[in-house]
């Protein structure tokens, strides 16, 4: 074995040490790294699903808006169709009246169902808006507390870490500068 041999071995020994100990540093972190990418993604799912809910609610209170209106109109149009009972002339003209009067009733019934159905869908909206809310309050201090003991456990090792990443990419370049002198 010759001596260029023996130093390129030696170096790869030295590469591998490096990679142990940067292995080693890695490990020192913990699962925090994992732990706060699963928080963000949590959080922007949550954010994603308060938008969507809000989105829902701004179209639940317009179409809401929207059957006011329309109870409204019915009931101004009922109050003057009874108003024009006490003209009527024939018993066909106060039948008509009658039944135009019931078809104003059911639709404004029907609407007011509604109204029911979209404040019971308003009601487990909030409470899911709620509850997200919550989630996102227990979120964001609990990555603020990991992020802090990853800053911890960063500040402990980062200047180990870059002095190895030097080291290794020295290595590497001699590695390489070796390869290239061995085909001049």
């Amino acid at each position: 074995m010759d001596i260029m041999e023996k130093t390129n071995i030696e170096t790869l020994i030295n590469l591998h040490k490096i990679d142990k100990k940067l292995f080693e540093i890695d490990s020192k972190r913990g699962n925090f790294p994992k732990i706060i990418n699963d928080l963000n993604n949590n959080i922007e799912s949550l954010k994603n699903s308060n938008l969507e809910i809000e989105t829902r609610k701004n179209e639940i209170d317009k179409r809401k808006a929207e059957i006011d209106n329309n109870v409204s109109d019915f009931n101004n149009k009922i109050e003057s169709l009874n108003n024009q009972m006490y003209k009527v002339k024939t018993n066909k003209e106060y039948e008509a009246l009658l039944h135009e009067i019931d078809h104003l009733k059911i639709k404004s019934s029907e609407e007011k169902n509604e109204i029911i159905f979209f404040d019971t869908e308003l009601d487990e909206i909030t409470a899911v808006l709620e509850k997200n809310n919550n989630d996102l309050n227990t979120d964001n201090d609990k990555l603020i507390d990991t992020e802090k003991k990853l800053n911890n456990a960063n500040s402990e090792i980062i200047t180990e870490e870059k002095n190895l990443i030097n080291d290794k990419d020295n290595i590497l370049k001699q590695l390489s500068d070796d390869d290239v002198h061995l085909y001049d």
